[in-house]
Formats: C-alpha cells, sequence, structure tokens
C-alpha cells in the first residue's frame, strides 16, 4: 500500500450541520491499481456497472467526521501517523460479498492496519478535544470491485 493515506469527502447530509466526512485509505500500487482497474472495466463492460470504474482501488480504513476549517490540522495530524507507517504488502485472496450489493477482493493479512489503527489513537484524542465523535475503524478489510449491484 502506499503511503498517500488521505482523503476527504464531503457528505451532503453533514453539509447542514457545517460538518465533512473524512475517509482514511489505503492506496494500492500502480501494479495492483492497473489490475484492479482492468477487473472493474470488466465488470462495466460485462454486466454494464458504470460506477465500477469510477472509484479507485482502496482499502478504507477509517472514518471520522470535523469541521471543514478544521481540514489543514486533520491532514497534518493524519499525514504526521501516515509518516510513521513504511508502505507494507497486503494480499488480496479471494472475491466475496456484501449480498446483493457489492463485489470485493477480500484482505488476508489484517496486521498492517491494526498497527496503524493504533497509530490512530492520535486523531481520536484531537477529535475528543474538540467533542467530536470518535473515529470509526473499519473491521471488515476489502477492496471493493463494483458496487450497486442489482
Amino acid at each position: 500500500m502506499d503511503k498517500k493515506c488521505i482523503n476527504s469527502t464531503s457528505v451532503t447530509n453533514w453539509d447542514a450541520y457545517g460538518l465533512s466526512e473524512y475517509l482514511l485509505m489505503a492506496h494500492t500500487s500502480n501494479e495492483v491499481h492497473e489490475k484492479v482497474m482492468k477487473e472493474k472495466e470488466c465488470f462495466e463492460i460485462k454486466y454494464g456497472l458504470e460506477s465500477a470504474s469510477k472509484s479507485i482501488p482502496h482499502i478504507s480504513v477509517a472514518a471520522f467526521l470535523g469541521r471543514s476549517e478544521m481540514k489543514r490540522e486533520l491532514d497534518n495530524v493524519v499525514q504526521n501517523i501516515c509518516n510513521q507507517f513504511r508502505a507494507y504488502n497486503v494480499t488480496l485472496c479471494g472475491y466475496n460479498g456484501f449480498a446483493p450489493k457489492a463485489i470485493y477482493l477480500s484482505v488476508q493479512n489484517h496486521e498492517p492496519f491494526k498497527k496503524l489503527a493504533k497509530g490512530l489513537k492520535a486523531i481520536d484524542d484531537f477529535l475528543k478535544s474538540h467533542d467530536y465523535p470518535l473515529i470509526r475503524l473499519f473491521t471488515h478489510l476489502h477492496l471493493t470491485i463494483a458496487r450497486r449491484l442489482e
């Protein structure tokens, strides 16, 4: 997984509260990225799933809420945590799914993510000091191939 590990996406229903939802993702290497994108494109062509190739291959690690004006500070906290970790190998093993809506590749070794989760305590502390909900760590780690299936 690459060290690029911060992305934020604003969720419409949080805008009314002046909040943004931040999603911490582990990105794949270029080689894996290309292979997964080819697989996503196959799903798009075979099943007419335009959304399959629109999303970047990643493993969602955690999510949390914060005010938009805190973005720079949150980015710095997350980047400092990520800088403590080297890129690491993750084995993706076999297809699975969330019936009936999504197909994904399973993550075999969760150990690197457990170590990262311990490092994310600094974000919890930061959020707690600003009276925000604590970080949500994802425990079912996977890399989505296609979603919104009929």
